[in-house]
């Protein structure tokens, strides 16, 4: 049991990014005056091939032994279609999965997956899990302000999941709030939350604070500064580059019983750093990077009184690029390239 606990702080790790609603956002203009832009993310209607990569390292240790560091490269690409604004200006977004790899190497082992490889090459249960995602249809109905009315094909992505991975009741439904249930909120919403509340000039700072729902920890609060460093002008377009760090850190205490142990979180706190580039006319956020090193520090314990103290030491970097497609460049490849 004690693998799948660590197993458990890695998927931690892996779904904090975030699912945030940003409770409050502060702008402070700078008093030069100064080109102003208005910084709203938006979805005009198109398809577009999103690559996003991961790279962690992660260092464990049980009772202060350390165990070998874990290190977890992965690239997903998907394809989103946009629809065109009904009569209640409201748009669909549907999404698929193209390509998915991984490749996770712990100590001398390592255990990779390539949805474009050869499938007796792949590790099997990740070529499941994998299936399972590419083969389901997932699409939201948005408002004109980018809110969610409406979400399918998650509840069919969630029930070919839990085919196959096999973990208790508990863990599997704080595993369900972060896969699934808040996937169009990470998708659709989130990405947007760092933008500035009124027209913002090069140099103006603003303040955000998010505060969300988070597997395994309860409640999550991440206070982030933004500063607008550039608008670039290329022909007709501008482009928007937003530099932002912040902290984020999980409520003490909470618990989560997996008969017959029990989990408790006793601190979960990251650092983050990053950039975003946006589209001033489309509102398309083009691409997005970010830095994030922290700790999370659990305890796992049995009725017995015995008890593992587990420490978790990340280091990632992630990276989202966004590429609009027109219909003329046809389907796109295993790296969100054209097929000739």
């Amino acid at each position: 049991m004690r693998c799948s606990f660590i197993m458990l702080g890695g998927l931690l790790l892996l779904l904090m990014s975030p699912i945030a609603l940003a409770d409050e956002v502060q702008t402070h203009p700078t008093t030069a005056p100064a080109e102003k832009a208005i910084l709203k993310h938006r979805f005009p209607p198109g398809r577009c091939v999103v690559t996003e990569t991961m790279d962690l390292r992660e260092d464990i240790s049980v009772d202060k032994q350390q165990l070998p560091t874990r290190r977890i490269r992965q690239t997903v690409v998907s394809t989103r279609e946009v629809s065109k604004a009904r009569p209640d200006r409201s748009r669909e977004i549907a999404i698929s999965f193209r390509t998915i790899k991984q490749r996770m190497q712990i100590g001398e082992t390592e255990i990779a997956f390539d949805s474009e490889g050869a499938h007796e090459q792949q590790d099997q249960n990740l070529r499941r899990i994998v299936q399972a995602i590419r083969q389901c249809s997932i699409s939201a109905r948005i408002d004109a302000d980018g809110n969610v009315l409406e979400v399918k094909g998650t509840d069919e992505l969630w029930e070919h999941l839990t085919h196959q991975v096999h973990f208790p009741a508990p863990m599997l439904k704080q595993l369900r709030i972060a896969l699934v249930d808040n996937l169009m909120n990470r998708i659709v919403r989130d990405p947007g939350k760092l933008l500035p509340s009124r027209p913002s000039g090069v140099g103006d700072e603003w303040k955000v604070t998010t505060r969300l729902p988070a597997p395994f920890a309860g409640r999550f609060t991440r206070k982030y500064t933004c500063v607008l460093k550039e608008i670039r002008r290329g022909g007709s377009e501008r482009t928007a580059l937003i530099e932002f760090n912040g902290t984020s850190r999980a409520e003490k205490g909470f618990s989560l019983e997996i008969p017959p142990h029990k989990l408790r979180i006793h601190k979960m706190h990251f650092k983050q750093a990053g950039q975003m580039l946006i589209n001033v006319q489309t509102g398309t956020i083009l691409h997005r990077s970010e830095k994030q090193t922290g700790e999370i520090e659990m305890s796992v314990s049995t009725p017995d009184g015995q008890s593992d103290s587990i420490i978790f030491a990340q280091d990632m970097t992630t990276e989202c690029t966004v590429r609009l497609q027109d219909e003329s460049q046809g389907d796109p490849g295993p790296e969100g390239t054209p097929r000739s």
